[in-house]
């Protein structure tokens, strides 16, 4: 196939300052909000503490890639404290949420779906700030991901003022109604201060249930090389993706 029709998925643009991409080697916490800063100074509040918080812990933030509303409030507060930030926004939005020229990374898909997964790649956690339908498609993507195994990442609802309470008791009624089976797999927080040590307590119980079965899964392998079996094809069925990956 020649160059002209190939398909190219995304531009990455990156800081020449940097020898290599900084994602793969620091955590990064994947935040979700809108590109409006709505109609309560509070919103903005959280978003401004929320970027610093992220800063002073060493955790990157990706986003949405926009200088508008919640998104360019929750990246300037990042950099100006330090901290690493990347955007990652489909090029059919770069003139209208005209992202920031000071970025560590941006990252331009071809496409909204192609720049969800770009998120999730290069994201350890996600955090909903108040936003719109967006926002709410975006959290609840990371949700279905998980209910179904793709992956066992924390998904932190940033619940300033009780903005997320009419969401949170959908899901409640969701469960109740048996459409949901268990727990929606959300942590919930008030204030921003409490978005990280929501995340380390998850991520610090993963790591623990991982090793956990780390004894019986040894047994298996063992007792599938004993029989003459494939070992891979055991473990197929014992372990889901996020624990064979790790949380990332």
């Amino acid at each position: 196939m020649s160059d002209k029709g190939r398909h190219h998925p995304q531009t990455i643009l990156s800081a020449p300052q940097l020898a290599e991409p900084a994602w793969m080697t620091r955590r990064s916490v994947c935040v979700f909000c809108g590109s409006s800063q709505g109609n309560d100074p509070k919103f903005s509040a959280g978003a401004i503490e929320l970027g610093i918080e992220l800063a002073r812990e060493n955790l990157g933030l990706v986003y949405g890639g926009g200088s508008l509303g919640l998104m360019g409030v929750v990246a300037r507060a990042a950099i100006a404290a330090g901290g690493h930030v990347v955007g990652i926004i489909p090029s059919s939005l770069c003139a209208r949420e005209r992202p920031p020229d000071n970025l560590h990374e941006l990252v331009i898909t071809t496409s909204m779906h192609t720049r969800k997964q770009a998120m999730f790649d290069r994201s350890s956690a996600f955090v909903a700030l108040p936003g719109g339908v967006g926002t709410l498609d975006e959290t609840v993507e990371q949700m279905t991901w998980m209910k179904i195994g793709h992956h066992q990442k924390p998904i932190v609802f940033l619940n300033v003022d009780g903005y997320w309470d009419p969401v949170l008791a959908m899901f409640d009624r969701m469960v109740a109604c048996n459409f949901v089976a268990g727990e929606v797999g959300v942590e919930v927080v008030r204030y921003a201060s409490e978005v990280i040590p929501a995340i380390k307590a998850y991520w610090d119980r993963e790591t623990r249930e991982s090793v956990g079965i780390a004894p019986a899964l040894t047994a298996m392998i063992e007792g599938a090389v004993e029989r003459g079996d494939d070992p891979q094809a055991e473990l197929a069925f014992a372990i889901p993706a996020w624990t064979a990956a790790g949380p990332e």
